[in-house]
């Protein structure tokens, strides 16, 4: 979830409803990250790391300050949270006939042989 550091009103807005949105409609195990963009307006700054950082350990969300247009933060908290949700993966108990495919795999999908008709 992103939140506007410069906007009180996009950080109230995740509680007021996107959070609302994940418990309605996601995995109930779900893995959240906060970010706050526009780290590099600190002189328009309406929302606090300290307030921010409260929230996400309030909600167990892993918390970032982060700017687009700097590109600072961006990667590294996207690496965090996939480092995060693959731990998680890797955690549970996967049923024998699971239907994820091993890692590593890529799968390519198969031409029809040339001597198969493509059309109707």
């Amino acid at each position: 979830m992103v939140y506007d550091t410069t906007s009180l009103s996009s950080f109230e807005d995740i509680e007021k409803f996107w959070i609302n949105e994940v418990e309605s409609y996601a995995e109930k195990h779900v893995k959240l990250l906060l970010i706050g963009n526009k780290s590099d307006l600190v002189e328009e700054n309406q929302v606090s790391f300290e307030m921010a950082q409260a929230y996400a350990e309030k909600r167990h969300m892993i918390h970032f300050l982060a700017s687009a247009k700097t590109a600072t933060k961006v990667n590294e908290s996207f690496l965090t949270v996939s480092k995060s949700l693959i731990t998680y993966r890797d955690s549970q108990a996967l049923p024998e006939k699971s239907l994820h495919r091993p890692k590593n795999t890529l799968h390519t999908p198969q031409r029809p042989s040339s001597n198969q008709s493509q059309c109707c």
